[in-house]
């Protein structure tokens, strides 16, 4: 994988940030990355069939309620496109999807990452 369309909703602070971060760590990975807003499913399906016009490609989901919303379309699109992704929440791999990754608090105080 040398490009990935991060999936969030540009509306949220929370989405902003991220993508900042993602942007800057993506290039030491020699990962291209590619912004795909997530405000509707019209919009949603044309972006991800444009993205998948090149080869070599893979989604970061970010978190956000418009995400989840969308979340069986975006698994869907993935499994169509046959699109490695990796999605915020454990919900979306018992809903089908790869694989997710996040930080959560344990019980002692600690951090755990699924």
């Amino acid at each position: 994988m040398t490009r990935a369309a991060v999936l969030r909703d540009p509306a949220i602070q929370q989405g902003i940030g991220l993508w900042g971060a993602i942007q800057t760590a993506a290039p030491s990975f020699g990962i291209e990355v590619s912004p795909v807003s997530v405000r509707d499913e019209i919009e949603l399906e044309r972006a991800v069939a444009a993205f998948t016009r090149s080869p070599n490609g893979g989604l970061i989901v970010t978190g956000s309620g418009l995400v989840i919303a969308h979340r069986q379309q975006i698994i869907a699109l993935a499994a169509r496109h046959q699109l490695p992704a990796v999605y915020p929440l454990r919900l979306f791999v018992t809903d089908g999807g790869l694989i997710s990754c996040h930080s959560s608090r344990s019980s002692t105080g600690g951090t755990s990452t699924t």
